[in-house]
Parts: structure tokens; sequence; C-alpha cells
């Protein structure tokens, strides 16, 4: 399968007129303040005491920009370039990598948060990723200096992401974000963007730096410290660094907001027992009208409750706040080492470079007590209660589910039942006796790099590179659950578990008494509870080996204008996943869980590739309205052998400045691709807790399908995935008015489209085909036998597969604004940045229903985030005599959702305004000031005392900066989200966390 050629763009009328006036749209968009020395676009340097570094003191040098594999000293190339130095990174206030980057306006929703990520068979707590444009992770390609990683060994609700979390800040030097489609340089995922972590090297001397942070209300406290050094001289040089960070958790019952979600779960304690009626009557219960009813135990019983004082109901009566036990922030830590060198051979011609890089995340995550979801559930043990008497024939007198669907022994009985039948169907149970669920999670990313490279060979306008990359991400999962089958038969009072004589006798005679109150505990069952506890241990590994080289020149062809840029270049690279659950997650003995198979798979690709630029008018050949004009062109050609699909995407841009270097029109169109990841081809299922409205089961209070917030769901990979198009325009504009020195203004707007995009469907289009006899292959609903003649059962587990059917289409634009005013009282830093998504339009399946969700909620039924019409951030920064003072603002739109089901009206789920502050001081500068002036009267003999001391002042204050700061100084809550009823928080959880107001303080001294 070949893809080529340009695709007709679908893009909103402005864009044609940006090509011929941009300067007439009055918006702007700035990345990052005015040109630096990474000549891409439009990026501020500062010098260390906060100062913009002035025009004449940038370096013109020749350098490769994220995005292109030609070399270049333009200050704005024709691809939309944010660059974040290392001053912008300290000064951001932000934590992790992972923070900083979803802070960004750039960034819209499904990221892969840190926070509320609850960790199962398809989540990740122990990482974090950032998506660009609000399309999913999958999206946005991350590079380490300008090549891959291994991405995580585990899917978040099978998302396939690189972990940010698994780099460490102290190592990055800057971090450029492409925000364009580059399929053509990077190959797969470069689709709504690249983000370019480019980390420390050639650093000289040492820096250590220790800061502590916390929030005002519960300790929550973090600790970070690294170490930087450098070595060398004109022809080698060694940096490494080290670093080490830790967070403390939040618990959701630590914050008002989140201390009781918005629905209640039916896995309650006591449980919900589905009876039937002559089974009650039996036990003394009232005469109830149904064949069957949900009862529960009293509140505060002690297990030994009678039948009649039992509430019987239609429905799940009993429900249970999850949150009291849970957490929203996992507990981190972090640790790790970096080391890069290179060894100049023969000046600039040849140099051997290299990289090491571990790092090692420990994530410590709880969830409240186990839900068993319906007792008997498809792909799931079956757990049941055996019935009050021993029955030795296995007959069923009272109904309900029998022995041989549940699987029970004839004979097995539990005193503690107050019904003479068997327990399980749709009864469900919160293990609260069991305790929290536990998950440990522990990541070991190892990474190096060997390669070499030359510049300014033959006549000085050739280079090359080549390298060899290997990295690999283990990630061991530890958890603290419930064995259903030991619970089955701790529940048994004639399992031999409980004779003495026994080999297996667990120490105690007496089985465990479900019908209790977890409030109530129950001294007996300590011995049962600790017999059932499981830790099941998952080993996860994702391996990446790449081999590339490419050769490039500046100067190709002289032409009027300069030299014609040509690059040619390939790939070979090796994939690797193995999951390997635990034995007791391979045969689903967990509670709540599916079972998980082990999954192993491979891959091979090679690609070539070319890219030139092509210089038309410049300064050499200009004429009116035309100072400089290039043109761009690329391509790429790459084919995975694994299922024999290959692709071939082009693309290419225009420069155009019309008068001088002060305005620079820019624009790209392109096509993309995105490779199936492992994991969505050869993966185990995936357990899932989704909301769903079922069309055959009609809710006789509203008429309106049945509203279900814990539906189970299995998603199932899929080895026949295709590749999946993107087609990109970026049309944009940078502009540094002459007559206002230091204004710099900015636009890019953008188009981005993907189809045949992998994605499974959700559980209310299963539900609707299956309403029309319309299953999909590999499609199914399975549910609980019928309550009654022409009533449909509950559903107890939705099946679906992974399919090429999606397709979606983002457009905006990003603004921006950046002034510097330079003063007799130090120099003023104004940075304004803002990302307005015009649309997002999604289509689930090629024959279905094109919605625009801009300004909606993700997900229905959750409300995690939204995508966001509005993303922003202002800064204001002072810089003195030492001194540096900053102030963020920070602005994130709100978004429509449904609110629960008994009020149909939508709800707007409001936004946010932040403020961050920060102020540091470097007393690099009072220690040079107070030097000058000791040394105009160093002559006099009174001075010799004064200035020996003032020597020893030196030497500690040389290079030292203390930084205090204080992000989200008012304390601001997140918005309240319902999400239909089923939000777990009752915030948006994967754009917030419950951090609140956070002080910091953060010294840095250099030596």
């Amino acid at each position: 399968m070949i893809r080529s050629g340009l695709a007709k763009f679908g893009f909103f009328g402005t864009a044609l007129a940006l090509s011929a006036g941009l300067p007439l749209i009055p918006a702007f968009s700035v990345s990052a303040q005015e040109p630096s020395p990474k000549p891409t676009s439009e990026v501020v340097a500062y010098n260390e005491n906060g100062t913009v570094i002035d025009r004449a003191e940038v370096s013109t040098e020749r350098v490769i920009v994220t995005g292109s594999n030609i070399p270049t000293a333009q200050e704005v190339g024709p691809n939309p370039v944010l660059n974040i130095n290392r001053d912008l990174i300290n000064k951001s206030g932000e934590r992790t990598v992972e923070e900083l980057l979803r802070n960004l306006p750039v960034a819209n929703a499904n990221g892969v948060p840190v926070s509320n990520n609850e960790n199962g068979s398809n989540t990740a707590v122990g990482a974090a990723t950032i998506s660009l444009r609000g399309f999913d992770a999958r999206a946005t390609l991350i590079l380490l200096d300008g090549r891959r990683v291994a991405p995580y060994p585990t899917s978040n609700a099978g998302i396939v992401f690189i972990d940010l979390l698994s780099i460490p800040q102290a190592s990055i030097e800057s971090i450029e974000i492409l925000k364009d489609g580059a399929s053509t340089t990077y190959g797969a995922d470069a689709v709504a963007g690249v983000v370019n972590i480019k980390r420390r090297h050639n650093y000289n001397g040492a820096e250590a730096s220790v800061e502590y942070g916390n929030t005002l209300n519960d300790d929550t406290g973090q600790f970070s410290s690294s170490i930087i050094f450098g070595v060398g001289n004109s022809n080698t040089n060694i940096t490494g660094v080290i670093n080490y960070y830790h967070r403390n958790s939040i618990a959701n019952r630590d914050r008002s907001y989140s201390a009781v979600p918005p629905f209640l779960s039916s896995n309650a304690s006591p449980y919900n027992l589905e009876v039937t009626r002559a089974a009650v009557v039996e036990a003394g219960g009232p005469a109830i009208a149904d064949p069957t009813t949900i009862a529960h135990a009293p509140f505060l019983t002690n297990g030994l409750a009678p039948a009649s004082a039992y509430t019987y109901t239609p429905n799940y009566a009993n429900r249970f706040n999850f949150n009291q036990f849970s957490l929203s922030f996992p507990e981190s830590e972090r640790y790790g080492g970096y080391v890069s060198f290179d060894h100049k051979f023969f000046g600039d011609q040849v140099v051997l470079y290299g990289d090491m890089m571990y790092q090692n995340v420990k994530t410590h995550n709880e969830l409240a007590p186990p839900a068993t979801g319906n007792f008997q559930t498809a792909g799931q043990i079956t757990v049941a209660i055996p019935p009050r008497v021993a029955n030795l024939a296995g007959t069923t007198p009272f109904g309900g589910p029998t022995y041989a669907e549940t699987g029970v022994t004839p004979g097995a009985f539990n005193p503690f039942n107050p019904f003479n039948q068997i327990l399980s169907g749709g009864t469900r149970a919160r293990l609260a006796e069991f305790g929290n669920r536990l998950f440990d999670n522990e990541t070991d990313a190892y990474l190096g790099t060997l390669g070499v490279r030359g510049d300014k060979l033959f006549d000085g306008t050739w280079g090359y590179d080549a390298a060899f990359r290997y990295s690999q991400i283990k990630n061991t999962t530890t958890g603290t659950q419930v064995s259903i089958s030991r619970f089955n038969r701790i529940v048994n009072q004639a399992d031999p578990i409980f004779r003495p004589g026994s080999s297996e006798y667990i120490g105690t005679t007496v089985a465990f008494n479900p019908f209790g109150d977890y409030r109530v505990p129950i001294p007996g069952n300590q011995a049962t509870v600790d017999f059932a506890r499981i830790h099941p241990t998952d080993l996860d590994t994702s391996k990446l080996a790449t081999v590339d080289a490419n050769i490039y020149t500046i100067a190709l062809v002289d032409l009027p204008a300069g030299g014609v840029g040509f690059a040619l270049g390939g790939q070979f690279r090796r994939e690797e996943l193995d999951e390997s659950p635990d034995q007791l997650n391979v045969i689903g003995d967990v509670a709540g869980n599916s079972a998980i198979a082990p999954a192993h798979g491979g891959r091979k690709s090679y690609a070539l590739y070319t890219e030139t630029t092509i210089p038309i008018f410049s300064e050499k050949n200009a004429i009116p309205g035309v100072h400089a004009l290039d043109v761009t062109a690329a391509a790429r050609f790459e084919e995975f052998l694994n299922n024999n699909t290959n692709v071939l995407v082009p693309k290419v841009g225009l420069r155009w400045q019309p008068l001088d270097e002060s305005l620079t029109l820019r624009a790209t169109a392109g096509e993309g691709f995105r490779e199936p990841s492992l994991e969505e081809l050869f993966s185990s299922p995936m357990s899932s807790i989704q909301a769903s409205h079922d069309p055959l089961r009609i809710d006789p209070a509203t008429r309106a399908p049945t509203f279900e917030s814990e539906t189970p769901v299995l998603t199932t990979s899929n080895p026949n995935l295709q590749p999946e198009d993107s087609r990109t325009f970026s049309a944009g504009a940078v502009y540094s008015p002459k007559y206002v020195p230091g204004l710099t203004l900015s636009l890019d707007l953008w188009d981005i489209e993907r189809t045949g995009v992998v994605q499974a469907p959700t559980p209310d289009q299963v539900l609707a085909r299956e309403a029309m006899g319309a299953l999909l292959p590999g499609e199914r609903v399975e549910r609980l036998p019928s309550p009654g003649p022409g009533q449909v059962g509950a559903i107890s587990r939705i099946v679906l597969a992974n399919q090429n059917a999606a397709s979606q289409t983002a457009r905006g634009i990003d603004f921006g604004i950046q002034y510097q005013w330079p003063t007799s009282i130090g120099t003023f830093t104004s940075l304004t940045q803002a990302t307005y998504l015009d649309a997002f339009f999604s289509k689930q399946t090629e024959l279905g229903r094109t919605d625009n969700l801009r300004g909606r909620t993700t997900n229905e039924g959750a409300s995690d985030e939204g995508y966001y019409k509005w993303k922003a951030d202002t800064r204001l920064d002072w810089a003195w005599k030492g001194f540096d003072v900053i102030g963020t603002v920070r602005y994130i739109d709100g978004f429509h959702e449904h609110g629960p089901q008994d009020d149909p009206v939508p709800h707007y789920v409001k936004q946010t305004f932040t403020l961050d502050l920060q102020a540091s001081y470097d007393f690099t500068y009072a220690e040079e000031s107070q030097a000058a002036t000791t040394s105009k009267d160093s002559k006099a003999p009174s001075t010799v005392a004064t200035v020996s001391s003032l020597a020893t002042w030196q030497r500690l204050l040389n290079g030292l900066r203390l930084t205090v700061g204080c992000n989200n100084v008012l304390d601001r809550d997140p918005p309240h989200a319902f999400g239909e009823g089923g939000n777990g928080v009752g915030y948006p959880g994967f754009t917030y966390d419950a951090t609140g107001r956070f002080v910091y303080v953060r010294v840095t001294k250099k030596f």
C-alpha cells in the first residue's frame, strides 16, 4: 500500500488571505519571544540575570532545527517552532517536565496525566505525557536530541506514548516544539507536532540545586535535587547530571471538592445481593412482588442480621463512596543519571559522540477496595456465596443461580448467609474488609547513543551525522488485591482450609462472614482476609533500536539568491514489546478484572528521506516586495516489514520576507502517517469501566435508555490494522517592527486531518448496533439472564475491538505578543501566548455522524477533560541588579457537558484563571558590586581585613541563586464536573490536579 501526493486541504477561508496579506489580520501568536541563538522562530534568549540578550549578542551560527535536516542560520524558518530554553524552564515554576508541557497553550485534551490516572490492565499510573492540538498522545512524537526513544510498555486506555517522567528535568537544556506535521523528517507519529527535548551538552563547571515545596493544606511535599557537572577542552567534553525527586500523595478525601464524587458505586458494603422471592420468604423476609430483588443488610451490622432486617429494592440501593479511600495524586520517587561526551578527531569534521541515561521511577497508588462487579461476569471467575445449609444433592429449591452455573460444590455452605440460595448473578460487592487496592510501579528506563558527525567538510558546506541508539523501558507492577478463587473458598465452611488436620489449614475454623458492614470490623474474618489477599506482579518491557545516517549541504548548487540546501538520509528501526502478566492475571483470578493474556510483538522498518531548500530571492537579488523568498520540499518513504505496509509522504514549505527581516510570512503543507503501535496490533485484551446508555432497557422513571456508570468493557487488539493517514497545513507570520524595539508579534494558523484513526468504538455505539442487529466482527454484548418475559437482562460486559474507522480534523490559531522594555529601574519583559481551537471534528465510524467537539467534554460519561476553545498564559518578568520577579497568569477555558441523568440541562464546566509568582536573587551580582566598591579603597591599611573577609564571602556567594515561589497563589479549586453523574472525582481530573496553592524554595549554586 503506497500513499502519496498532496491532497486538497479544506482550510478555513482566512488561510488563503494569510498567504497574501497576513499583516492585515489584527492578531498574533508569539512562540516564546524574540530571536534566540536557535535561529528557528520567535524565541527569546536570556542571560543569567534575566535580561534578554541583545540581537548583537545572539549567534547566527547555523544549526539543525527541529523539523529539518538542513542546517540554517535563519531566525525564522518556514516551520512554526516554539523554543523553551533553560531560563524559561526555571522561571516557569513547574515541578516536572510533564507539568511544564501540559500547561502550554498548544497542549489541549487527551494527554496522559499523573493525577487521577487509575491503575489496572488499561492504565499507566507510573508514567505521563502530553498531546498537541487535542489529538491523543499517539499523534505527538517526542524525541530526545532529535532521535526516538522506546515507548512506555503499558498503554493508557489503549494509547501508547512516550513517558516524560523517565526524563530528568535537570538534564534538559531546551525544548523545541514543532507545531506542525513532520512525518517527512521523522516518520510515523509526527502528525500533530513534534516535541524535541534537547539535553545538556558541553557544560563546563558544576551546579548543585535543591528544591522543597509543599501545599498549605495537608502534606503533599515535594523534594528535588540535582548535580550538573562538565569538564572539557577544545577537543573533548564530558557532561553529566545526577537527579533525585520525591513527591507525596494526595488523597481524594483531603479535598472538599473530591471527597464525595458525583456518583457512588453500586459495588458496596454491605453487599448488594440479588436474591429470589422464594429465598426471601423462606428466610423470614417480606413477601416481595418481583421474582428477584436486590437486598442489602442493615447499615453498621455485625454480619448477623436476619433477613427480616434487610432492605429490599428493585435496583442497587446501597452505594459506596470510593473517594474516601482512593488517591488522586500518587506518591512518586525518581532518581537517575545522564552523561554525554564528544571528542573531535579532526576538528569539526570528525566528532565521535555518545550518551547514556538511566532513570528509575517508583510510583505508589491506592484505589478503593476491590469492586467485584456482577458476581457472574463473562470472562471473569464467577463469585458465589454458598447457601446457608449444605445441599449435598446440588439442587436449588429456592431458585437463583445453580451449582453448575456458579461452580459451587454440592455440600458447600456459609453459616452466616441469611438466605438458603447461592448468592451470585447480579450480586455486587465492595470487598472493603480486604483493604485498599495497592499498586506499586517501578520503571527502569535505559538509553544509550553512539554516533559520529562532521560539519564544514569539503568547501565548508557539507556535513553528515550517523548514530546507533538503543532504549528500553521495563515496568514492574506489583499489586495488593483479592483472589476470587480464594474468596470462593473462604466463604465455604466446608472447604478443607478450615479443618485443623488438613495440610491447607489457615489457622481458623470459621468461614468468612461477608454479610457485615466494613465500618464494623468482624474480628473473626482476619485470618480469611489474609488468605485471600494476593500480590500479583506484572512485567512489561518495551525496546527500540535505531540506526540512522544522513548527509547534508547548504550549497548543493549556487543560485543568484544563494546555495541550495539538500539532505538525504535513511533509518532502520527495530521495536519489541513483551507483556508478561502475573499468572493470577492470566487466569483472571483478580477481583474485578478480566483475564490478561501475555503479549509479544515485534516490528522492523526502514525509511529513506530527502529534503531541499531552494532560495529564490535574498538580499543578493531582492526586488521590491520580495526581500527574501525560500521554497522547501521534503519526502519520505517508509516500509514496515511486519505487515507489508508502506507509505510515501511529501511536504512543501514557503518562507517570504516582503520588505526586510522584520516581517516573515511562512506556510507549509504536507502529508503524514501513524503506524499502529505494537500494543494496538498484538496486546492482550484490556478491561475498563465506562459509562453506557442501554437502548434495550428503558428507565421507567425517565423513559430514556438505562444509564450505567460502571459498565465493564473489554477492548481487544487487531493484527490487521493499517497505517493512519494525516494531512497538515500551517501558515503564519512573525513581525518585529523596527519602530518598536523589543516587540515581537506572530500568528500561526493550522489545520490537521487524520483518517483511518485506530480507535475502539464507544459502548453506546456497540449497543446501538446491537439494537439494530448489526454488530461488527469482534463485538458482542454479554447480558445477565432476563428478569422476566419480554425483558432484557442487564449488561454484564461489552466486548469491542480496535478498528481503522475514525477520522478527526482540528484547526485553530496560535496567538501571542512579547515586549521587552529596558528602563533605569530594570528590564520588563511581557510574554503572552494563546491558542484558539476553532474546531475539532470527530467521526467515530466511516458512516457515522461528524460532531464538532470544540468546547465539549472528551467523554460525556466522565468529563475528565474537554476540548478547550482557549488556552493562554501571560507572563511579566522584572529583572534588576540580581533581582528577578515573575508573575504568570494561566487561563483554561470551560466546556459543556451533560449533567446527571435527572438533570437533562447541559452543564457548563467553568473556565479558570490561576496566578503564579516567583522571585529570585542572584548573589553573584551583589558580590561583584561589593568587590568593585571595595577595590576602590583597597590601598587603605584598614581595608586589608575587610578584603580578606570579603574574599571568603565571595567564594560562598559567587554563583549562588535563591528562588522562592508560589503556584496557584489564589488557591483556586478545579471547576465542578458531573460527567452525566459518572465523573469519579467531581472535577476534570485529567486537566487539573488537587495540589492547590503550592509554595516552594530553590537554592542553586554554581562552582
